[in-house]
């Protein structure tokens, strides 16, 4: 089997946005200065969100039911035992319990190409500050979700709502940041990124988003972080 090529990532495009975003098209090909143009979201919306938010009670269910079952049988190893298993396979597809899978098909529906080219990841995208507030950031920490490119020289992120371009000359840092308690710890980590947009330095935060069970997911992680930081030049 042959080794899937680093594909070039989209091309040039012009998007329409809103009145917030700068006006005339955008030219991702162009590396001059970061380009970042924000509209309203068409499918990272409500609905999705809560399908997304449906898989982490699917994967409480099975551990609700072990504790069922040990409940009606004799005191003893079983009833150790039974719990611990069930509670570590829900750990092993902890991303499935992230709504991964309807995150991937939303983004595929975006960039067919997300994630299958050696360059491209599938992920969500959070600003820092955040760009979504109220109940939505709570159910979501994602403020959209797309397609990653490291190209040649840039970042270049088509999501729902959000499509940005950050030429290498531009960024100051990139490191891992883990996710915490909300990825009991084991989650693969954020790639943070800080980036200067020829006015102040800005933040933002890319999540794997297509893995389906822990180990894929620190893999692809690490994978797109060293990535990411191969392009940042040693001063």
């Amino acid at each position: 089997m042959t080794r899937p090529q680093d594909n070039p990532g989209p091309p040039a495009r012009e998007d329409k946005h809103d009145a917030d975003a700068a006006a005339g098209p955008v030219d991702w090909s162009s590396p001059a200065a970061p380009a970042v143009v924000i509209h309203p979201p068409s499918t990272f919306r409500s609905g999705a969100l809560l399908r997304i938010n449906g898989y982490g009670f699917l994967l409480l269910v099975p551990v609700l039911i072990s504790f069922l079952v040990v409940s009606v049988l004799p005191f003893g190893k079983v009833t150790f035992l039974v719990p611990a298993v069930v509670m570590a396979a829900s750990l092993y597809f902890l991303p499935f319990g992230f709504g991964n899978l309807v995150v991937k098909r939303l983004v595929r529906r975006i960039e067919p190409q997300a994630g299958r080219a050696v360059n491209s990841f599938v992920v969500q995208l959070a600003f820092d500050p955040r760009l979504r507030q109220g109940l939505r950031s709570v159910l979501e920490d994602a403020d959209d979700v797309g397609c990653l490119w490291v190209n040649e020289g840039e970042l270049v992120f088509v999501g729902d709502a959000v499509r940005m371009t950050i030429p290498a000359a531009h960024i100051r840092e990139v490191h891992c940041q883990n996710i915490g308690w909300r990825g009991l710890f084991l989650y693969g980590p954020r790639v943070h990124v800080t980036f200067s947009d020829g006015h102040e330095w800005r933040h933002v935060q890319f999540g794997e988003r297509s893995s389906l069970v822990l180990p894929a997911s620190r893999r692809v992680a690490h994978e797109m972080t060293r990535r990411v930081r191969a392009l940042v030049k040693p001063a």
